[in-house]
């Protein structure tokens, strides 16, 4: 055997060997990659190891298995649900909330899908919710809904190792007929308070005219002097013509 053959035959065998060792090695070496803005549950044979945060890890051994969480903010929206009022109005309306994922062990403990038993969570609250006030009041205090919402699942939330930290009621929409008649009533409010108000306005007019009546009954010279201020005022115009008769006069001659 020469010295060529020689050396293809161990540069074979270095190869071979090498590519066994390869494969042993990644038989016996697990690596875990953590993404930034993540952490990760690390297990082995189905038994907690415990948390990873974002990095590279290297484990020996085989059994090795690993679950990603995200940690920033995840948004959870509620699509369009028909509920019914505290008068039996149905109405529809939509919900949006902010979330993310605080304890990953509880998560995946406590649920099988942490997102769908949180969207379930808002969903009966805002049923319970809605079911409890009237139609009228809800288009009034829509906004005061979300805070009441999330104080409500937000501890529910906390048990499954979410943060619950925003739930807004996005929209409710009423069917036609009753908007429309909600509509006419708030205007007939309205229309009857600025009746009232003027009322109020007339009857305040009144009153002070009566008793200025009264006050000239009681001291006519404060009529007289009422009658010479008026004079003055009008004459301070031009083109103004007076035309006074003699019991006037002679009344004027008398002050």
């Amino acid at each position: 055997m020469d010295t060529y053959t020689h050396f293809i035959i161990s540069l074979t065998g270095i190869i071979i060997l090498g590519a066994i060792l390869r494969t042993i090695w990644r038989k016996i070496v697990t690596i875990i990659i953590v993404p930034m803005n993540h952490c990760c549950i690390h297990s082995r044979n189905g038994k907690l190891i415990g948390l990873l945060e974002s990095g590279r890890y290297r484990f020996t051994g085989t059994g090795r298995q690993s679950q990603n969480f995200n940690k920033r903010l995840q948004q959870l929206t509620l699509q369009t649900q028909e509920l019914t009022t505290l008068e039996g109005i149905t109405v529809k309306t939509t919900a949006v909330g902010l979330f993310r994922v605080v304890d990953p062990i509880a998560a995946t403990s406590a649920t099988a899908d942490y997102c769908g038993t949180l969207y379930t969570l808002v969903q009966l609250a805002l049923r319970d919710a809605i079911s409890g006030i009237e139609a009228e009041s809800l288009l009034s205090n829509v906004r005061a809904l979300g805070p009441k919402l999330l104080e409500t699942v937000q501890a529910k939330a906390a048990g499954l190792g979410l943060e619950l930290t925003e739930l807004v009621v996005r929209d409710v929409i009423l069917p036609a007929d009753i908007k429309a008649a909600l509509s006419e009533s708030w205007r007939s409010k309205k229309s009857a308070l600025a009746e009232i108000e003027t009322a109020r306005g007339k009857a305040a007019v009144a009153r002070t005219l009566a008793n200025a009546a009264k006050l000239y009954d009681d001291h006519p010279s404060l009529l007289k002097i009422r009658y010479i201020e008026a004079l003055e005022q009008a004459s301070k115009g031009v083109g103004n013509t007076f035309v006074i008769g003699m019991t006037e006069e002679k009344l004027l001659k008398t002050i």
